[in-house]
């Protein structure tokens, strides 16, 4: 009888082990969620960051697109020694 004892007493140890193994693992789990989650949230500020400056820089770059179609416009418009004999590949 004594030992079926000491057989069911090597058994709950075993099994409070095994409890203990498995919560040990979830607390770890929960760390590497927690630290997944931070992650992802900087990486959401970041895009978010990321998509003002482009849309920044699509408005300078329309507005420059804006400009210098108005110096082409303007300078098609008027007239000056050499507009017509202007060769593209050469610096004068």
């Amino acid at each position: 009888m004594i030992k079926g004892y000491n057989c069911l007493n090597t058994d709950i140890d075993k099994t409070i082990d095994i409890i203990n193994d498995v919560g040990n693992t979830s607390r770890d789990q929960q760390i590497g969620i927690v630290q997944i989650n931070e992650a992802v949230s900087i990486l959401k500020e970041q895009i978010k960051a990321n998509t003002e400056v482009s849309s920044q820089a699509n408005s300078i770059a329309e507005k420059t697109l804006n400009i210098a179609n108005t110096i082409v416009d303007n300078t098609n418009e008027k007239n000056f020694d050499g507009k017509d004999n202007s060769n593209d590949n050469e610096c004068v």
